[in-house]
């Protein structure tokens, strides 16, 4: 369990690291360091488009994560060695705990990463998306193992 507490603050304080620098050294109008992608500051305050109160914010990620704290006793815990379900709970954890305390500090996420044409983004979106992919692939081919689902 502590590798798996240490794992998370590690990825925090690496992605809460990033904000700052980009809080602090990227110009308001932001810049381009190639043609598709641009360091631009953005403070998000919404989620996925929708607005909600900060309030909200706080009690989904405690409910996310409370979830996902069952998830990781019933299933990382056993006796076989699960690393993509390490990892992926791991990346998924520090996401929404570093968006967690933008949401708490700022009122919004800080986003820096600019990729055109697919939106503006930080490292614990990333982490996020890489760790329910980790995870939805690992429970697919678990199940997929079990016989659960049948491929054609």
């Amino acid at each position: 369990m502590w590798q798996l507490a240490l794992t998370v603050c590690f990825l925090t304080l690496f992605d809460q690291g990033t904000k700052f620098f980009a809080q602090s050294l990227i110009p308001d109008e932001g810049f381009f360091l190639f043609p598709f992608f641009a360091l631009q500051f953005f403070l998000n305050k919404t989620f996925w488009g929708f607005s909600f109160s900060q309030a909200y914010y706080i009690a989904a990620s405690i409910a996310f994560l409370a979830a996902w704290s069952a998830v990781y006793y019933r299933v990382l815990r056993s006796s076989e060695q699960r690393p993509y379900v390490f990892l992926g709970t791991s990346l998924l954890l520090s996401g929404i705990v570093s968006n967690m305390i933008d949401r708490i500090r700022f009122g919004g996420v800080v986003d820096w990463m600019n990729f055109n044409g697919v939106g503006i983004f930080n490292f614990a979106d990333v982490f996020i998306i890489t760790g329910t992919v980790l995870l939805a692939w690992y429970f697919f081919k678990i199940d997929q193992k079990k016989g659960i689902l049948k491929s054609n």
